[in-house]
């Protein structure tokens, strides 16, 4: 796990790490170690292990002929969740095994410490998580504004008269007064329009 250093004890990082990693699953110094291969046998043994154990190999091996990861992350990391707090988890070497165990002892400390399908889950949660994050942070208020608009009336039989406009109907020259033509203009009514403006981004 990587994780930023820092003293503060309820710390995010920290927290997550005493929750994955907790003291009972750490050896104490001077004793044995146990060799990872032992630690899929034994898991082996017990029924309820044994069906987390294969799920986990299922979801989270990785394939030796493509390398790609044999499940999606999102089962990986409900795999992972699955061998949290069995003996899994505890720490595992293969330093000393027997030569003839070798191969197998560091195929299981690859499997479960060194797996890069649980990194590629872990990696995929975050960025989902950071992705929701962003949504939640930006998550779009509506915003009302009122815009006052003028809008005509259509004309109707009670249509007001207003005062004549001169408008010269052809060119005199007698010295004639020209005519005038009244224009029937439509009584206007102010209306208000609200318009909902999606907030800025």
């Amino acid at each position: 796990l990587l994780r930023r250093k820092t003293e503060n004890k309820q710390d995010e990082c920290l927290v997550a790490q005493e929750k994955l990693h907790p003291v009972c699953a750490q050896r104490v110094e001077g004793s044995a170690m146990p060799t990872c291969h032992s630690l899929a046998e034994f898991c082996r043994e017990e029924l309820s292990c044994r069906n987390r154990l294969e799920y986990y190999e299922q979801s989270c091996a990785v394939d030796s002929l493509t390398k790609k990861c044999a499940g999606p992350p999102s089962e990986c990391r409900k795999a992972m969740l699955g061998i949290l707090g069995t003996e899994l988890r505890s720490n595992c070497a293969c330093k000393g095994t027997d030569f003839t165990q070798l191969y197998d002892c560091l195929g299981w400390q690859r499997l479960l410490w060194v797996n890069p399908c649980v990194v590629e889950s872990q990696k995929d949660y975050h960025t989902k998580r950071s992705t929701e994050g962003l949504q939640t942070t930006t998550t779009p208020t509506t915003s009302s504004s009122t815009i006052s608009t003028w809008r005509p009336h259509q004309p109707s039989a009670t249509s007001r008269k207003v005062t004549p406009i001169v408008m010269p109907t052809a060119t005199t020259t007698s010295g004639e007064v020209p005519q005038t033509t009244e224009l029937d203009v439509p009584s206007t009514t102010p209306t208000t329009t609200t318009t909902t403006l999606p907030p800025p981004y």
